[in-house]
């Protein structure tokens, strides 16, 4: 075309940037070849990306059981003996009333003696009298002793009750095979000492005013 410059074969093939197609080309085969390498590659990081993102399982440190109690720790500490309720001086002699009629009823002393001072004379002869009966397989037929009134006096480490006492009537059986002794009701006045030991208030002595 007359206008434009004509360029050669030659020179457009020197010209910088420009190659021909020849031996050098990359094939159809090497093109299919590069793009399996390039995705195996890119697989392969995407692989190792993902295992340093997964966070690691968090196992906590082990902690140790709880230690097992030492002997001295596991053994029941001792713990003190009951504390003896401490009655008032009527409440005393009103127990020990009641525990020597029970006494009176099926000839266990235990009770009545546990609340008698045992140097009191007076009071271990009402309670031995019981046991005699009892162990010789005679029996008591009555409802023993009521309290109808009490009145407390003295220091209160060394009391004073004095007690109206209806005496229930009944019979005695001294031993087995003997005849019943009956006797009748009575009231007395009866006078009852006491003092502290070991904590609670125990009987030393018991009187008849009338």
């Amino acid at each position: 075309m007359s206008g434009h410059p004509q360029i050669s074969a030659e020179a457009f093939s020197a010209a910088p940037g420009v190659g021909t197609f020849g031996s050098s080309a990359f094939s159809g085969k090497d093109v299919l070849v590069a793009r399996l390498r390039a995705l195996v590659v890119a697989l392969v990081l995407t692989t190792l990306v993902a295992c340093e993102d997964e966070p690691s399982p968090d196992i906590a440190d082990p902690t140790p059981s709880s230690s097992a109690p030492s002997p001295s720790e596991s053994a029941s500490s001792p713990t003190s003996s009951p504390t003896v309720e401490e009655l008032s001086p009527e409440e005393t002699v009103r127990a020990w009333v009641d525990a020597r009629n029970q006494a009176l009823q099926d000839g266990d002393t235990g009770q009545v003696r546990a609340l008698t001072d045992p140097t009191c004379e007076g009071c271990i002869g009402l309670i031995e009298s019981i046991e005699e009966v009892y162990e010789a397989g005679g029996e008591y037929r009555t409802k023993g002793w009521r309290i109808k009134s009490m009145k407390s006096k003295g220091a209160a480490s060394r009391p004073t009750v004095d007690a109206a006492m209806v005496i229930a009537g009944g019979s005695t059986i001294n031993a087995a095979g003997e005849a019943p002794v009956a006797y009748p009701p009575d009231r007395r006045i009866v006078v009852f000492k006491l003092h502290a030991a070991n904590g609670a208030l125990v009987i030393d002595f018991v009187g008849f005013l009338s």
